[in-house]
């Protein structure tokens, strides 16, 4: 009879930990996964036409779960030199401000900010359509420091 017991007892121990692990699975469903890098070759593989930085650090973000798949990207390109000249055909705004980043290194942390109002796929010319990432884009008060969030599938 002692022995019925102990093996209802380990079933019953084996039931709540597999519920645990179901449970568990099914809440991560929904949760991203988050990944920082300073490695350049996959964002000049996105956005080649984006001007040759010193540094990039950036955090990329994909939804999870089953179906579709959005990838984010939050991209910080450091320039030596004020890149305004070099970005003629984006209109940004005059005056600079705070903006709230789902990723912020440390070197931006208290910049203010000038969004280019025309540039939802900017950096990415002869990338095919459906390839090709949404982006809002930024530039630092001193014009050192590029900020692009992008979007895409």
């Amino acid at each position: 009879m002692k022995t019925i017991y102990r093996i209802l007892a380990a079933l019953a121990i084996a039931g709540v930990l597999l519920a645990v692990v179901v449970l568990t699975a099914r809440g991560a469903k929904g949760e991203e996964a988050v990944m920082t890098s300073t490695e350049t070759a996959p964002i000049y593989n996105h956005f080649p036409d984006l001007p040759e930085t010193t540094q990039i650090k950036w955090c990329s973000k994909s939804s999870g779960g089953i179906g579709l798949v959005t990838t984010k990207l939050y991209i910080y390109a450091f320039y030596d030199a004020d890149l305004g000249s070099q970005l003629q055909d984006m209109d940004f705004e005059s005056e600079a401000a705070p903006i709230e980043s789902a990723y912020e290194s440390d070197e931006v942390k208290g910049q203010k900010w000038r969004h280019a109002a025309n540039a939802p796929f900017a950096f990415q010319t002869g990338i095919k359509d459906m390839k090709r990432m949404y982006t809002e884009v930024y530039l630092s008060e001193s014009g050192r420091i590029l900020y692009i969030e992008a979007i895409g599938d």
